[in-house]
């Protein structure tokens, strides 16, 4: 055997033994009764689960066109895909309204509908919770305390009341579950009536409260707030679960069924992203006029871990981290299968969570079917919700 010969044997077996040796699959443990799914840092090939994702651009609505203006679409506050491909966008809940906008598979402008009001499909005050599994559109009337189902052509399908003793708190507030459930985020409160935290729990349909999944502190005094970028509780759910992590006491995320009970434990290092250059500058100038903040701010070196959860009809997990592509300006997500696996890392939408805790701008990012939607605020100050498609491979 000549010298090449015996050299590339050997490169061709130390290839073979670090491959051999890199882990095809995370390695699993019970904690606690509960099985932990310990991910490493890059992703792992699952069969039957993709190894990439293709998204394709169909259509913008742009809320700087003046054909979507004349619509009455001044701001996005939340957005659902239904069944068919189509776009559904909550706009601003000031005014009269109409606070609802439907567009078709193409982009096309539908029907806009709900109203301020006092009358059966009317509202005093929406808070708005996205579209059920069965295509219902629920809107939480705060003013008046009831909860009302309509379909996407405006009609009013039912009327719940609901009780006022569970106060409601946050963006997330409310959201109804594929099995008929609630999950709601809610004040925690103290003898005399006192906020002492806010939590997430899971109630049935009549309202009674199955299980809490996590809860955390409140600040007792705002004044005393000096840093904005701090590790909020997540959560989000699919159509097979509900997905929380209180990031203040690490980043594993829990993974519950539809009633709340614990299934198992994701667990995956993070890498910190420092933040850039300049970012304190541009927080500060983005701060509504007079705000406290302003003068006792005091920032890290580093974001949290991530900021944001989303999933797909298929139970896909998808973790929006702090990190930003370059190319695009979107959210680096890390996505995980059903079963708890890192299977990809893909840039996706524009969540930004400080801009949700400052001024209420969330840039929200939804995912079904093979369709993708996510929210973009253009340089202009004006919003765009651009939908496309996705392909798996």
């Amino acid at each position: 055997m000549n010298r090449l010969a015996i050299v590339l044997l050997f490169l061709g077996a130390l290839f073979g033994a670090c491959h051999s040796s890199a882990p095809r699959a995370p390695e699993r443990v019970l904690e606690n009764g509960v099985e932990v799914v310990i991910n490493g840092a890059e992703p792992y090939p699952v069969e039957g689960e993709p190894r990439a994702l293709e998204v394709h651009e169909e259509f913008r609505i742009d809320l700087e066109d003046e054909a979507v203006a004349a619509l009455g679409l001044s701001d996005v506050v939340q957005i659902a895909l239904n069944s068919r491909g189509g776009m559904i966008v909550f706009g601003s809940n000031q005014g009269q309204g109409p606070f609802v906008f439907v567009f078709d598979e193409r982009g096309a402008f539908v029907r806009a509908f709900l109203r301020r009001g006092q009358g059966p499909d009317e509202v005093e005050y929406p808070r708005f919770l996205g579209l059920t599994a069965q295509g219902e559109i629920p809107v939480h009337d705060t003013g008046t305390g009831k909860l009302k189902f309509f379909n996407d052509e405006g009609g009013l399908l039912r009327t719940c009341a609901f009780p006022r003793e569970i106060r409601t708190a946050g963006r997330f507030g409310l959201n109804v579950l594929p099995n008929g459930n609630y999950l709601a985020q809610y004040f925690v409160l103290a003898d005399g009536a006192e906020i002492r935290k806010i939590a997430f729990g899971v109630f049935d349909p009549d309202f009674r409260k199955l299980r809490d999944l996590l809860a955390w502190e409140l600040l007792q005094n705002p004044d005393e707030l000096e840093n904005p970028v701090i590790p909020f509780p997540v959560i989000g759910n699919s159509r097979l679960g509900i997905y929380a992590c209180n990031q203040s006491e690490g980043t594993d995320i829990s993974v519950f069924d539809l009633d709340g009970r614990r299934m198992r434990t994701i667990r995956k290092p993070f890498a910190p992203v420092e933040l850039p250059v300049g970012y304190e500058k541009t927080l500060r100038e983005g701060m509504p006029p007079g705000l406290l903040l302003a003068k006792t701010l005091k920032l890290p070196r580093s974001f949290p871990a991530f900021q944001y959860f989303f999933a797909d009809d298929d139970g896909r997990l998808f973790v929006a981290t702090y990190e930003k592509d370059l190319k695009t300006g979107q959210n680096m997500c890390d996505v995980f299968s059903p079963a708890g696996v890192f299977i990809l890392r893909v840039p996706l939408g524009y969540f930004d969570f400080i801009k949700m805790f400052l001024d209420g701008r969330p840039g929200d990012v939804v995912i079904r079917g093979d369709r993708l939607a996510c929210v973009h605020e253009k340089e202009s100050g004006f919003k765009e919700v651009i939908v496309s498609s996705c392909r798996w491979f």
